[in-house]
């Protein structure tokens, strides 16, 4: 059939063109992780991100706008970098996970790691390599002070008779000097810096955390550290699952306490072995520190 022309033009009329709106694009999800994070802990993150399909990146977090960057789903950073801008985010919806923090603790939207930590379960793992690594029996013990310094020391004790059950252990004010028969001394948390050079036949030590040991360095056995690449992406989780922000506490029951064997000479790989059965015992909560937090 033919078409019909228009009596004014003589054209075939057509219908009127309608603009078509432009099609809007989601961005995808991301994780925003803090530049100054440790190495550990961004690895652990990006690891944990990317068998979920979520992208990261690794931004300096101070000069970030107060709007939050489109697709941003959560941050993770130290409190320095994530106080000037935690509130405006947070009304934004964003989840923030921070390290060790001072002054920010938990709220709807934002979960924080340590930087607390389970004095009794880390004394108890002292204990343990302590016991471990003495050939003597005999095990001394540096005084600490402030929060958690009773908790450690009963911690301790139970660890030590868990290893080794007929060992001893005495308060020791200076390593280099130690009692007769003692060959393991443990550092206790907030207890004075080790001074003293370090002579031949000085005692194997235990420490916790990053303990400056200089000269003492090579007789430093086992290190009871906290663990917070193991908790961070469980925090991350349960917020993004819908929780509400948590306080998470170094433990070992939840994977953020561990031991370290720094000198095999002084904890052999067989006796490694009851070491780490004693952490997964505590992990499981079948073994509980008596008289603990």
């Amino acid at each position: 059939m033919a078409c019909r022309a228009s009596a004014a033009t003589g054209t075939v009329s057509s219908p009127t063109a309608r603009p078509t709106a432009a099609a809007t694009v989601t961005p995808a999800p991301w994780i925003l992780i803090g530049s100054e994070v440790e190495t550990r802990i961004e690895d652990a993150l990006i690891s944990w991100a990317d068998s979920r399909g979520l992208a990261t990146r690794l931004q300096p977090l101070e000069g970030q706008p107060p709007a939050p960057p489109p697709g941003l789903r959560a941050v993770v950073g130290n409190e320095k970098e994530i106080l000037v801008f935690h509130d405006a985010w947070s009304e934004a919806g964003i989840l923030t996970v921070v390290l060790d923090p001072n002054s920010l603790g938990p709220d709807e939207t934002t979960s924080v790691i340590g930087p607390a930590l389970r004095f009794d379960q880390a004394g108890f793992l002292a204990g343990v390599a302590a016991g471990l690594a003495t050939s003597a029996g005999g095990v001394g013990l540096t005084p600490g002070t402030g929060a958690g310094a009773e908790a450690f020391v009963v911690g301790f004790d139970e660890g030590l008779r868990y290893a080794c059950p007929k060992c001893r252990w005495e308060s020791v004010s200076e390593p280099a000097r130690p009692p007769f028969g003692v060959d393991v001394v443990a550092i206790s948390p907030n207890s004075n810096p080790v001074t003293e050079v370090p002579k031949e036949g000085a005692p194997w030590l235990i420490v916790i955390e990053d303990a400056d040991l200089g000269e003492w360095t090579a007789r430093a056995a086992a290190q009871v550290r906290t663990v917070p690449e193991a908790l961070v992406a469980s925090a991350l989780a349960r917020l993004l699952g819908g929780s509400s922000g948590e306080g998470w506490t170094y433990a070992a029951d939840n994977g953020g306490l561990r031991v370290d064997i720094l000198n095999p000479e002084a904890i052999s790989p067989g006796r490694e072995r009851l070491l780490r059965e004693a952490e997964s015992l505590l992990a499981s909560g079948f073994l509980v520190v008596p008289g603990g937090e």
